[in-house]
């Protein structure tokens, strides 16, 4: 199995996609993956502005739960923890990017960070880490009987048919192995019509085409339909260009593909049924959010909001599932490890990514690190060590070196 980008992707394009989104040792260029730190702790769900109304009417809103789930702070850490603290502190303190920082063992906090823009009822981008929540929603509906890993995608969404997806199993699309279609830039393709939307200027819709999908969906102009069988589709160049199954190529559609599954199968929005099978089983302190286009279908992709603690609730409650026996936790097991191989690009001159593999939406095999990890544009992070019970949750608005060394530190003994 190879990894494989556009034949004509540039150089550069393809060293910041690797040292961001895959966790490779970051050169100068990443820090160019930056964002604006209001879109780091502010859902576009509570924008205001003719350009996000359309999209923000069809959020799904998460609800608090009335008696949230307890985080309790560790009273007695190690000596490890201690330096550990210490050492986050001062990249919280120093570096130029992270909103906030939680670590946690045993279930318990271990520090709590803000930094910059970030607080306390923040409500933090995912960016691609809401793709682990995908998978988590597909895992939820598999054992609730709506379909199987091996299900071919069509008899779920009929207008798959006249594409990649059609000839894939739920499986295969949870892999990023449909085949849909080469990517030139952070998981999306390269389309003949130069973009998706238009950017506005002057207060109008006149400016260039979005290089992704994902703000034009927000402010209402497209909708996952149109990018998955209808006019954007056409639009992608070199489409259905491997058999299913054959390569890992990091791909947002694919993890749009299954909001439709999900979708289709539950007769709910992907947000409203992650909310229902996952999100309240947390209890919840606060709302969160999950982006959707005008039709209601939410980004599959990218589009969840929570607060920092509501993030450390989700990580435990994956550790404590993940231990359990049954249909579930049989999912998450094989979720967190390897389906896929993540394989140098042949013929490049770039080092291939530090991770080595690709589970269900997760981010697997790393030497240079323990565990799995959900890992988001512009430095976010979602990362467990179910071996020692440790997780790590960092959102951030443009990525910074230096928390690897640190969880790895942590991990040592």
């Amino acid at each position: 199995m190879k990894f494989l980008f556009y034949k004509n992707t540039p150089l550069l394009a393809i060293v910041a996609w690797l040292s961001v989104t895959l966790g490779h040792p970051q050169p100068a260029i990443a820090v160019d993956q930056q964002i604006h730190p209001k879109q780091a702790t502010k859902s576009l769900c509570t924008w205001r502005g003719k350009r996000w109304k359309a999209a923000s009417a069809k959020c799904t809103v998460m609800k608090k739960n009335k008696k949230p789930d307890y985080l309790k702070k560790d009273t007695n850490p190690s000596q490890l923890d201690k330096k550990i603290i210490e050492k986050s502190r001062v990249y919280m303190s120093e570096s130029d990017g992270p909103l906030g920082l939680l670590l946690l063992k045993n279930g318990s906090i271990i520090t709590e960070q803000y930094a910059g823009k970030g607080n306390k009822i923040s409500k933090f981008a995912a960016y691609s880490v809401t793709k682990s929540l995908t998978s988590l929603a597909i895992g939820k509906a598999i054992c609730n009987g709506l379909f199987n890993l091996n299900t071919p995608a069509s008899k779920i969404v009929p207008e798959f048919q006249i594409n990649n997806y059609g000839k894939s199993t739920v499986r295969q699309i949870l892999m990023m192995s449909s085949g849909a279609y080469w990517t030139t830039f952070v998981g999306w393709g390269k389309l003949s019509n130069g973009g998706y939307g238009k950017r506005w200027a002057g207060g109008k819709l006149k400016g260039q085409p979005f290089k992704t999908p994902d703000r034009a969906i927000s402010a209402g102009q497209l909708t996952l339909s149109e990018i998955l069988w209808g006019k954007y589709w056409d639009f992608i160049e070199d489409r259905n260009v491997a058999k299913p199954g054959e390569y890992f190529v990091y791909k947002g559609l694919d993890s749009n593909a299954l909001s439709k599954i999900v979708e289709r199968a539950s007769g709910m929005s992907l947000g409203a049924y992650f909310e229902k099978e996952v999100w309240q089983l947390i209890k919840p302190g606060q709302k969160a959010y999950w982006r959707a286009d005008v039709e209601g279908s939410s980004m599959g992709n990218n589009g969840f909001n929570a607060s920092l603690r509501d993030w450390g609730r989700l990580g435990l409650w994956i550790l404590a599932e993940r231990k359990k026996p049954g249909c579930f936790g049989d999912y998450l097991r094989e979720a967190t490890s390897k389906q896929i191989d993540n394989k140098k690009i042949d013929g490049s001159s770039v080092s291939g990514p530090s991770w080595k593999g690709y589970g269900y939406q997760f981010w697997v095999d790393n030497k240079f690190f323990h565990g799995f990890c959900g890992k988001g544009f512009a430095g976010q992070w979602f990362c467990f060590n179910p071996g020692t019970e440790k997780v790590a949750i960092k959102f951030a608005y443009k990525t910074t070196p230096g928390l690897s060394d640190i969880f790895n530190d942590w991990n040592a003994e």
